[in-house]
């Protein structure tokens, strides 16, 4: 069951009627006892994968292509899916910007061994987008907690010290550290893993050289959302994903708002800092890409 009664089922089952509907006479294609996965990775695949795209996700620590990427609800295969093999242009109001795309970027927050991994990064000469897919997760009421190391009074790096003081650290997690850490307040935004990257981010710009020095920063927080009612046989299921939706903006905003004093810092010492959240129909959009990737548009 995902959030406030939204049925993972129900989601699951639109998800595979919309591809259905896409690649008519080919039911015969998903595995049998795992409904929504297709037996062979390229069926889930706007194109096949260049060698070094494969090698980027075989690195990576979900092991996404044994057989994640096969699921139609996959995040790996939607962020394949939307950028591809090749550079990526993104159309920004007045012209289009390419950007050289990798995946399963791995930047070091506080354990060299268990690092950050960003889903995609987008990069140009003056500019790095960092991307966090979600497809269905965020719909789930289920995150992982922080770490308890990570609000530990020990210095791991330098700046950590001042980067726990910050006000983004206050009331997004509860107070009392349970079993495996701080458990998140949010219930849609994976806000355990976000705070762990905006180090990783930070980390890797200003000490670890994993990122290169650059002017403008962004990471971005992408989606999969709903906005046909119709998406569903049962008009109260997507009542309840509205609510849903409308929750993950609220959260979003809440994250937000505590970075000012690091965006802050950032600044002072040249980097245009920020996070988005956006739809991957707004990315879609951003890219004109709506006619190859209608199944990611509900």
């Amino acid at each position: 069951m995902m959030a406030r009664g939204v049925s993972k089922t129900k989601v699951y089952e639109a998800i595979k009627q919309r591809w259905l509907n896409l690649n008519p006479g080919k039911a015969d294609r998903f595995c049998e006892g795992s409904p929504y996965y297709l037996k062979e990775l390229n069926d889930n695949l706007v194109e096949p994968m260049y060698d070094r795209v494969q090698r980027s996700y075989q690195a990576g620590a979900g092991r996404e292509l044994d057989k994640d990427m096969q699921a139609l609800h996959s995040s790996a295969a939607m962020t394949y899916n939307l950028f591809g093999n090749r550079p990526a242009y993104l159309y920004d109001g007045e012209t289009y910007r390419a950007y050289t795309v990798t995946y399963e970027k791995q930047l070091t927050a506080l354990n060299p061994t268990a690092k950050a991994h960003l889903d995609a990064c987008l990069s140009r000469r003056d500019e790095l987008l960092l991307f966090e897919m979600k497809m269905t997760e965020w719909l789930s009421n289920s995150h992982d907690p922080l770490p308890a190391s990570y609000f530990s009074s020990e210095k791991k790096y330098p700046d950590w010290d001042l980067f726990v003081g910050l006000k983004m650290t206050r009331d997004l997690f509860h107070t009392d550290a349970g079993e495996k850490g701080y458990a998140p307040r949010a219930k849609h935004l994976d806000t355990a893993q976000l705070f762990k990257h905006v180090y990783a981010i930070y980390n890797a710009l200003f000490y670890t050289g994993e990122l290169p020095l650059t002017e403008k920063v962004k990471l971005c927080l992408c989606v999969w959302t709903i906005s046909n009612p119709s998406f569903f046989d049962d008009p109260a299921q997507y009542d309840l994903y509205v609510t849903a939706e409308q929750e993950l903006h609220e959260e979003f905003e809440a994250f937000r708002s505590r970075l000012s004093d690091l965006i802050g810092m950032m600044e002072d010492r040249g980097v245009r800092f920020d996070v988005e959240l956006l739809t991957v129909g707004e990315l879609i959009s951003r890219m004109h890409k709506s006619d190859q990737l209608k199944r990611y548009l509900c």
